[in-house]
């Protein structure tokens, strides 16, 4: 072998060999015995084969068993989206990949690429409407969307009809029909999606990407309204078995009777000294101060002893200081569902400790119908709508629970029933009354 031929040679072997040496060693030529060199030319010639056999755009993702192609292309709004579709399965054979891609090129060739639901909500994503919204309503729409998305999957927008809807929101009522992770019909969920899908063709037909859709006519029955509350022994029980953060949402969402995305956008700077400032996030307008009193000023002392010592390990971490008052432990904010399932399991486990399988079906929600029931004006100097931030009556009852108590009746006293002789008289009276009208003597 030439002097040529051989660091040939070795630069081929690097290529295969000398990650793992390197771990293994300083000098990479020194480790497991290399490839020969037959060995070496028939794997660069397959491997490089290999690579040139499937056509642009083809591979099999990663957890996939199956061949894809994908494709670009520019939405109306000038954003770029990604299509892929399903060829063979990976052990076919690489001519019957080529086959299916040719196929599937014809079809693409003369087919014009239309818009899918995907598509339309990326665009809504975008969209300065979207970015008005507040973040609770962005991240709802967020979690609708997707079963949304899962079963229309590539239907075009023009190819939407209401009884596909119908049907939709049949499934969505029944049993999920596997579009959630848990397999569980709602019909709220299904009454949210509707009013989603909406949305979004009202604003894409207005802009021209797609046909107008109504779907208002599609009814969905509400679910009854709740009547429950948790109960003071259940209150307590939760705390046990809750963490220290979400012994702290669940106490202050009762204390402030707010939901839990003023609890979770809570900062330090809304402690002033006329109390807590609250603005409700899902009631536009509605500003409150808090007063304090001896149970808010301990759960707000426990409060800040954890959000200063997080504070103080994230700048002596070189970290931004954590914007929440009741932040993760690591600074950052909680999501609704970082909240909600520490209550869930915290629930769970109070269940499980009373047995006889019993069952609540309260969440985290309920706390602010519990306050709200449990609010008594005439101690607080404050009506149950002002203490609430509710703008109407209406609204006050859907979270007003409480059962209203009346005086009972009594029996009538025998002094107050009149005699057999009055009575003999008031018929006296009568009679003769009546005998004068018919002009009887």
């Amino acid at each position: 072998m030439t002097s040529a031929g051989f660091w040939h040679w070795k630069a081929l072997t690097f290529l295969f060999h000398g990650t793992e040496r390197r771990k293994r060693s300083k000098s990479w030529w020194h480790g497991t015995p290399l490839l020969t060199a037959v060995q070496l030319r028939r794997k660069v010639r397959v491997n490089v084969m290999s690579r040139k056999k499937a056509p642009k755009g083809v591979s099999v993702p990663k957890g996939k068993d199956t061949w894809y192609y994908r494709w670009h292309f520019y939405r109306p709004d000038g954003s770029k989206a990604d299509r892929m579709r399903a060829l063979c399965h990976k052990d076919e054979p690489m001519s019957t990949v080529w086959q299916e891609w040719r196929k599937l090129q014809k079809e693409l060739v003369n087919q014009e690429e239309k818009l899918v639901l995907d598509d339309l909500w990326q665009m809504w994503k975008d969209s300065a409407e979207f970015s008005n919204r507040s973040e609770a309503t962005c991240t709802n729409e967020s979690y609708e969307i997707a079963p949304l998305i899962k079963h229309f999957g590539e239907k075009p927008l023009d190819a939407y009809k209401l009884p596909d809807v119908k049907q939709y929101l049949e499934l969505r009522q029944k049993d999920g029909n596997g579009l959630t992770a848990k397999g569980k019909g709602s019909r709220a969920m299904a009454l949210k999606e509707r009013k989603l899908l909406q949305r979004l063709f009202n604003w894409g037909a207005a802009l021209g990407y797609c046909q107008q859709l109504v779907c208002t006519s599609l009814k969905v029955p509400k679910n009854p309204a709740k009547t429950e509350i948790i109960e003071d022994w259940q209150f307590e029980g939760l705390r046990r078995y809750l963490s220290e953060i979400g012994d702290l949402y669940c106490v202050g969402a009762y204390l402030l009777m707010a939901r839990m995305g003023d609890m979770r956008s809570l900062t330090p700077e809304q402690l002033e000294p006329k109390g807590i400032k609250i603005t409700q996030e899902k009631v536009s307008g509605v500003t409150q101060y808090k007063e304090y009193n001896e149970d808010v000023d301990e759960w707000l002392e426990r409060a800040l002893s954890r959000y200063n010592r997080i504070k103080e390990r994230c700048l002596k971490e070189g970290r931004s200081a954590p914007t929440t008052l009741l932040c993760k432990p690591d600074g950052g904010k909680y999501t609704y569902w970082g909240v909600e399932s520490q209550f869930s399991r915290a629930k769970e486990k109070l269940e499980a400790s009373l047995g006889m399988e019993m069952k609540f079906g309260f969440t985290f929600h309920t706390i602010k119908h519990t306050t709200i029931t449990n609010f008594v004006p005439a101690e607080r100097g404050s009506t149950k709508q002002q203490a609430s931030g509710h703008k109407s009556e209406q609204v006050l009852r859907i979270y007003d629970h409480e059962i209203p108590v009346v005086p009972s009746n009594v029996l009538p006293r025998k002094q107050q029933l009149i005699t057999r002789t009055q009575s003999d008289i008031v018929r006296t009276a009568i009679a003769n009354a009546n005998s004068s009208k018919l002009g009887i003597n």
